[in-house]
């Protein structure tokens, strides 16, 4: 092993420690650094990245990293571990999905062809690209709003070959949450934007084995165990650290599951969720229930297939409300495969 230089630092084998990846500049003129945590083994290994704040109001991923890197021993560690705690970190200063001066949304295939020259995101995505492309293995964090149960997504229809196949499934298995693919959806909604462009799946394209999980509660740090053990899991699974797996708890729904898509209301009303998130429904389960302000049930949402929910939602009008307008998506289902 030799020193590896990353942003603005050099970590020797067997140290850790904190970079910037590049800064942006601001109107008023000061500079917005982009901070980096890295652990560099004392030990051959993979270089594993680990990503937060794709969207920047989304920290459950920023809290699981500070963790995770508290955690680590770099002399106890073979390969390197390189971490952004915030990708996006316009967005996050404001509290934004996306990023504010432009509306892009980082989880995307910037980080391969950004213009180093170009709007916010596309600068961003210049800044970071060299990072993601050192990866042997990436792991993007994202959260959902509860109430919404613990998984991860695997892109499989993006995978460049088989192997990079095998790989991903064997590391959602070891993150030890339900693993869903989220190739060729019935019910895809277009306010998502296409699977296939998020940076997750353009990794698998390029070879690189990858997952995108979500955590619970995406605005708070609360679950940031979960996705530490997740990630750490991941690191035993590719032999960068000894000991054994940590339990998730909740475990993962035993089979295979592939997303089905967003379930939706034609009535306007209140939302009832009639299912706990993560619980697996037989098809015709009541799902939800819409109703008016006197309590009167206007519609009935049923499980299109054998799976689960994994979230519900809302209404996107009313970031998250479950006050729906009329033919709003509730929240995402995923069918049982085997």
């Amino acid at each position: 092993m030799t020193a590896l230089s990353i942003g603005s630092a050099q970590f020797a084998p067997g140290t850790s420690g904190r970079t910037s990846l590049g800064s942006l500049r601001y109107p008023s003129g000061f500079s917005l650094d982009i901070p980096c945590l890295v652990a560099r083994g004392s030990g051959d290994g993979p270089v594993l990245v680990v990503s937060g704040a794709t969207h920047g109001n989304e920290i459950a991923g920023t809290a699981a990293i500070i963790r995770l890197m508290q955690a680590l021993d770099p002399k106890k560690l073979r390969g390197t571990v390189i971490a952004i705690p915030v990708v996006n970190i316009p967005a996050f200063n404001q509290g934004e999905y996306s990023t504010p001066q432009d509306g892009r949304n980082m989880a995307s295939r910037i980080y391969w062809n950004a213009d180093a020259k170009g709007t916010v995101t596309a600068r961003l995505g210049a800044i970071l690209g060299p990072v993601y492309r050192m990866a042997d293995c990436y792991i993007d964090l994202h959260g959902n709003r509860e109430p919404c149960a613990p998984m991860s997504m695997m892109f499989l229809s993006s995978a460049r070959d088989q192997e990079v196949r095998k790989k991903t499934i064997a590391i959602a298995d070891a993150f030890g949450v339900t693993a869903v693919d989220m190739s060729d959806p019935v019910a895809h909604p277009d306010w998502v934007g296409p699977a296939d462009q998020y940076s997750v799946p353009v990794a698998l394209e390029n070879g690189i084995p990858a997952l995108m999980v979500e955590l619970v509660g995406a605005y708070t740090v609360l679950d940031a165990e979960r996705g530490r053990k997740g990630v750490m899991n991941v690191m035993r699974n590719l032999g960068m650290i000894d000991g054994a797996q940590e339990k998730q708890d909740p475990a993962a729904l035993p089979g295979r599951y592939r997303y089905w898509g967003s379930l939706s209301a034609s009535a306007a009303g209140l939302l009832w969720p009639r299912v706990r998130p993560g619980t697996l429904l037989a098809k015709g389960d009541v799902v939800a229930e819409i109703t008016d302000l006197y309590g009167d049930v206007l519609e009935t949402v049923v499980s299109p297939a054998k799976g689960f929910m994994w979230s519900f939602n809302g209404a996107l009008y009313g970031a998250g409300t479950h006050a729906l307008p009329e033919g709003s998506d509730i929240g995402f289902f995923a069918e049982k495969v085997d």
